[in-house]
């Protein structure tokens, strides 16, 4: 069996409109998992530990932590207290039953039919919660109706889930101790929970003991020690008969001596990504238990804690195709490249969006593709408010520095460009869109597709006709918005051809010429930089070419810098560089080019309409 299907009415930030829950009422937030892998990935905040809180409060976990509602689990809207919900409710669904998972279940089970028509077993477990003052009462309870029954205490305990908090302290947990972490996952294991106190273990210990007793008794050493006691035990307690002492191991029950157990590497000063491996490890032993017939489902947050990339990449290859359950939580863009696809989940907003095939608008190919090309990079679009997707390096170098310059930092608004290094687009653009019959809202995360028309510009000497060139332009431009605007996608087209293009057609005709020469020179010099008398050179050079240009056509000018690009083989990621620090360094007269110039109006376009609702946001608070 495995969790299924998660729902929220109520909790945390996931509230409805009344704060009184109706069995009509709809649940805020409805969660569809896997029984594999599950990774939650978004922004700081998104909801992705509310999520793993509401399973370990309906589910409890094997280290039998102290768990119960608080008041602050209410949702609330704003910081307004007299809005806070007065009802809440969690509720978890689990199927694929084996005929001996059902067995503790039968009095809570419900039977469908699924699409084969077979019967098959279903189970829901849902926790209610009231408002009494300061007070909160809950209740777990199961069943096909809206009622249910309480849930005992066997079968609660076969729900029981293996938890690894965000900041664990690894080594302590694998220390002796009372409360030890170790000893509570051995005693659950079969090799201890089967023996009981005739477990090999105990006989061992109580060897010892007699061991130990029998250093002290005959050893001169410890014979001497013990005879030193019990003469200040005679002398303290006044009494003329003998006191005998013995020093021995006490308390040899098999829960003991599992709590004077460490596990640890042979290895000195293992660090704190290591000992997070170790503890992992340790916790895994509960879901690979024989003949346990109980939910085999790890939550763990954060899992790239204290691990560096490589080590991260090795434990969720592992843990993609290990058995059991997992829903783990991640900030890591490292990780997000290296999970299917098909496993993720973005946490955004008040939603939550799985990327498996019955959700997205992605093709079968899709996922090959995005499995191939989903790098680390690229992976920064799962946990943005904003994206914009470009298909090369002058457009992934200079938009970061023209948002800066028209004072939305992207990084600000948190908002990822996605080289997608060709006109792939709509390989990524359909991650953030929805099947129609799926049962999540549209995401609302802005995608901004910046792409070029491609028409080329003709030659100064031809006699191009300029109303079938316009008609030609408007065609493609339509063509090219309804082939990649869709829900919260939208394309961005440059007016005629390619960015450089409009770059050299722009208010920033002479930087563009400038950075062009500037890049030129970088690449032939022996050290790829530029010294100070070149740079002094090229900008006499421009000023000069610039007056010589002064009665030719801008269209000519354009099209004659465009050529030079391509015809001399001048880096473009090389001069989108030198373009962006030329525009940084006056970036006062470079926003009034930018804004004002015609052919870069789509740029500006597409960065206000990835930064927009942010900005909104901000202003309503």
């Amino acid at each position: 069996m495995y969790l299924s299907t998660i729902k929220l009415w109520n909790f945390r930030k996931y509230g409805l409109e009344t704060p009184r829950l109706e069995q009509s009422s709809l649940p805020a937030l409805t969660l569809y998992l896997n029984p594999g892998l599950n990774l939650l990935v978004g922004e700081n905040d998104s909801g992705k530990t509310t999520i793993l809180d509401a399973i370990r409060y309906v589910l409890l976990t094997q280290s039998r932590e102290y768990i119960r509602v608080s008041p602050e689990d209410f949702f609330v809207k704003g910081t307004d207290e007299h809005t806070r919900a007065e009802n809440l409710r969690i509720e978890c669904r689990f199927d694929d039953f084996t005929v001996e998972e059902a067995g503790p279940f039968l009095d809570w089970l419900g039977i469908e039919k699924n699409e084969k028509q077979e019967d098959v077993y279903y189970l829901r477990v849902w926790l209610t919660a009231s408002r009494k003052g300061d007070r909160v009462v809950s209740d777990i309870r199961a069943g096909t109706d809206e009622v249910g029954t309480q849930l005992t205490g066997l079968a609660h305990d076969l729900l029981r889930v293996t938890y690894l908090k965000p900041l664990r302290d690894s080594g302590a947990e694998l220390t002796p101790g009372r409360n030890s972490r170790l000893a509570q996952i051995l005693a659950s294991h079969q090799a201890f929970a089967d023996n009981g106190e005739e477990h090999p273990l105990v006989g061992i210990l109580a060897e010892a003991g007699d061991k130990v007793e029998e250093y002290f008794r005959s050893d001169p050493n410890g014979r001497a020690i013990l005879d030193e006691v019990n003469n200040y035990l005679i002398e303290f307690l006044h009494q003329q008969e003998d006191v005998n002492a013995d020093i021995t191991i006490t308390h040899n029950t098999l829960r003991n001596i599992l709590s004077k157990l460490s596990l640890q590497l042979d290895t000195i000063n293992s660090g704190l990504g290591t000992q997070n491996i170790l503890f992992m490890a340790t916790e895994l032993l509960l879901l690979k238990r024989k003949d346990y017939h109980g939910l085999q489902l790890a939550l763990i947050e954060e899992v790239e804690a204290h691990l560096h990339p490589q080590a991260q990449l090795r434990v969720i290859d592992y843990l993609q195709n290990a058995g059991g359950q997992f829903i783990l939580t991640s900030h890591s863009p490292n990780l997000a490249s290296k999970v299917k696809l098909e496993n993720l989940i973005l946490v955004h907003g008040i939603n939550v969006y799985p990327l498996g095939r019955k959700f997205t608008e992605l093709y079968e190919g899709d996922y090959d593709f995005l499995e191939r090309f989903l790098d680390v990079t690229k992976a920064n679009l799962f946990f943005a408010k904003g994206v914009i997707l470009v298909e090369g390096d002058t457009e992934n170098i200079l938009l970061p520095f023209i948002a800066e310059i028209l004072g939305r930092p992207l990084h600000k608004y948190g908002v990822s460009i996605v080289n997608v290094g060709s006109t792939a687009f709509l390989r990524y653009s359909r991650i953030f869109l929805r099947k129609g019959g799926s049962a999540e809202p549209p995401m609302n995360i802005p995608v901004a597709v910046v792409t070029d028309l491609d028409v080329p510009e003709p030659a100064p000497d031809t006699n191009a006709n300029t109303a079938v060139l316009t008609a030609q332009r408007e065609e493609k431009r339509k063509k090219k918005e309804e082939y990649y605007s869709q829900g919260a996608v939208k394309a961005f087209i440059s007016p005629t051809w390619t960015l450089e293009f409009e770059l050299a057609s722009s208010l920033l005709c002479k930087h563009f010429y400038r950075a062009l020469l500037q890049a030129q020179a970088i690449s032939n010099s022996k050290y790829g930089e530029l010294k100070d008398e070149k740079s002094a050179e090229i900008d006499e050079r421009v000023d000069i070419d610039f007056d010589e240009w002064k009665d030719t056509t801008p269209a000519h000018v354009a099209r004659g810098l465009y050529q030079k690009q391509l015809d001399e083989k001048i880096s473009k990621a090389i001069s989108a560089q030198c373009l962006a620090r030329i525009l940084i360094a006056d970036r006062d007269e470079a926003r009034i080019s930018i804004t004002k110039s015609e052919s870069l109006a789509y740029l500006v376009e597409a960065i206000e309409y990835v930064t927009e609702k942010l900005s909104h946001d901000s202003s309503d608070n």
